[in-house]
């Protein structure tokens, strides 16, 4: 039954360490100008069955945003091909480096301290029993102050990158996308606000995992933006884009759309996951970490990414308002994300037809444990974990979804088929998961986003 096992799941597990599989065709070095790619972290999807369709477009081409002709640098392509289903898709996100918050790099970059003993949680607001306001004019005018134009550069380069933020509190704290200042060398930050007052930002903390990262500019009465509850988002809401996109001006800029998704997960190529949600409005290079607006002119998301290709048409991304205050409020209170798990195994989904053809109970195939994980010596590579908490996992956002509303040091227990074929329980506990940031004095690796509808080419994936 083993032999059988990994004949059927012999790719090896995908981890932070691996390097990443995606072909690039063209890398910008340090030297040259850099334009803006997007991330997520993202989700994990079923393995994909191979299609026979060999008429496959074209691989399309990455473009990056750009900073304006007016500023000192204009940015530059990277071409990255994404392999998938049936069709060689794109997405447009940031460029990106890998860094663990808080450590000091090479150079002794230190980050700044800030005081954050009085700052208060940022509450969620509940749609209420207004009517949602059907005036877009309306929408922008309660929001364009709450918005703000990000450029990235540095003392060598100059402007090397533009993006978008959101003010999060009167006093100054920004968020923003955590991929905006990756493959960046010692990056430093321009805010704009809209009525054309400029700020430095310093940076203050970053996660990589969900995107998100807060700057700090020296101001106060600032008109913080309202959040809105994407809990309570539905399919085929209304919705606007605010943001920056290259090229803007001084006002930001507002596209209309709709909730296509009201949370569905992404996959990046280091196998991390995170639900999202989708949208056809505009995301536009530059308007990376702008505001996703509903129709009460609360921010209910946090633009992240876009999917573009011959196949895919008006594919946005953005990170739920439900996430972006629990990581932001964590990352201004401790540098980091707090009450945030993970297993610490790779592992490959066993789906219906997989359980069918090889005779084996549908769950999550053990690929790996790694050694701060508390299942080693509980789990072994051909294990296959068929219930969580008596939950049965029939696939593995089950799993997800189970992780994600567990602490660290909470007790999970596990049903599982042994390779050998006998059935026994195992009981461990969350490990913590504080996050790394793109941010660094220097050049890092540049994860990427891979196609939330699978990967033909890999079904091995990490659980976080």
């Amino acid at each position: 039954m083993e032999n059988e096992n990994k004949d059927i799941l012999s790719n090896s597990p995908k981890t932070e360490e691996n390097e990443i599989e995606n072909e690039v065709s063209e890398h910008v070095s340090e030297e040259a100008s850099l334009e803006e790619p997007l991330v997520d972290n993202a989700s994990i999807n079923e393995p994909a069955t191979e299609d026979v369709n060999t008429n496959e477009p074209q691989d399309p081409t990455v473009t990056f945003s750009t900073v304006p002709e007016a500023e000192k640098q204009s940015a530059n392509g990277i071409k990255v091909f994404f392999s998938i289903i049936a069709v060689a898709v794109l997405l447009v996100i940031a460029v990106s480096a890998g860094f663990i918050f808080g450590k000091n790099t090479a150079g002794g970059t230190k980050l700044p301290s800030f005081n954050t003993t009085s700052f208060n949680t940022t509450s969620l607001n509940n749609k209420g029993e207004n009517a949602p306001v059907s005036d877009y004019t309306k929408i922008f005018d309660s929001v364009k102050d709450s918005v703000v134009s990000i450029t990235v550069w540095t003392d060598k380069k100059g402007a090397v990158s533009s993006a978008s933020g959101v003010i999060y509190t009167e006093n100054g704290y920004i968020v923003t996308n955590d991929h905006i200042y990756s493959a960046v060398s010692s990056p430093r930050f321009l805010v704009t606000l809209s009525n054309g007052k400029e700020y430095e930002a310093e940076f203050v903390a970053g996660d990589t995992r969900s995107d998100l990262a807060v700057l700090k500019i020296e101001a106060t009465g600032l008109k913080p933006a309202v959040f809105g509850n994407s809990a309570e988002i539905i399919i085929g809401e209304q919705v606007v884009a605010v943001g920056f996109p290259s090229g803007a001006g001084t006002l930001p800029i507002l596209t209309n759309g709709i909730i296509s998704s009201s949370g569905i997960r992404v996959t990046t190529t280091s196998s991390y996951s995170t639900k999202m949600i989708q949208t056809n409005t505009a995301i536009n290079p530059g308007s990376s970490g702008g505001a996703l607006v509903n129709m009460y002119s609360q921010v209910v998301g946090i633009t992240s990414a876009k999917l573009a290709g011959e196949e895919y048409d008006s594919v946005g991304y953005a990170i739920p308002s439900v996430t972006v205050v629990k990581v932001v409020d964590s990352l201004i209170k401790n540098g980091y994300v707090a009450d945030r798990g993970r297993l610490g195994i790779t592992y490959t989904e066993v789906d219906y037809i997989y359980s069918k053809a090889e005779d084996m109970p549908r769950g999550i195939y053990v690929q790996s444990v790694s050694q701060d994980s508390d299942f080693v010596g509980k789990l072994n590579k051909g294990d296959i974990i068929t219930h969580v908490n008596d939950i049965e996992i029939t696939d593995s956002e089950i799993l997800l979804d189970i992780i994600e509303t567990t602490i660290p040091g909470q007790t999970l227990s596990f049903t599982v088929k042994r390779s050998s074929g006998e059935i026994e329980s195992v009981i461990g506990v969350l490990i913590a998961d504080k996050g790394t940031s793109s941010y660094t004095s220097g050049l890092g690796n540049m994860p990427e986003i891979e196609n939330p509808f699978g990967n033909k080419d890999d079904d091995s994936y990490s659980d976080h």
